[in-house]
């Protein structure tokens, strides 16, 4: 029998299915069990790596793993702490707008992605883009 799992996927517990203990629980159930640990990231920089790690060491039910990449180190992630959802608009119509005006950038019109955790908190950052930010959005 082969599994696939990562048990850093714990923040998907609300959704009822993901629950860590069955991973590490599972050598109870079969025999013989060998864990392989998947550090290679394929897709994001260095930078963004290394603090995914000091995100998810903070886990308390895990494999001690450490992620890796082979990509470019990237720019540096910034955090912005704001108290309320209207703040957190603001800061991501500001940030664009100061990425879009920079003078001596390569592209005139860079392609700028924000991740969200579901399609729900999509709806009202675009309208906020739409309505007090003036930028346009493409999917």
């Amino acid at each position: 029998m082969f599994f696939v799992a990562d048990d850093d996927q714990s923040i998907y517990g609300f959704r009822g299915g993901a629950k860590p203990s069955y991973l590490f629980n599972i050598a109870d159930v079969y025999e013989d069990v060998n864990v392989i640990k998947m550090e290679m990231n394929y897709r994001s920089t260095k930078a963004i790596v290394a603090l995914c790690n000091i995100f998810i060491k903070n886990n308390k039910m895990r494999y001690d793993k450490q992620i890796v990449t082979d990509n470019e180190r990237g720019i540096s992630v910034a955090i912005e702490e704001v108290s309320r959802r209207k703040d957190q608009y603001k800061v991501l119509v500001d940030k664009i707008r100061n990425l879009t005006l920079e003078e001596d950038k390569e592209d005139p019109n860079p392609s700028i992605g924000i991740i969200y955790r579901n399609n729900f908190s999509a709806v009202r950052l675009v309208k906020y883009f739409e309505k007090k930010g003036g930028l346009k959005l493409q999917s």
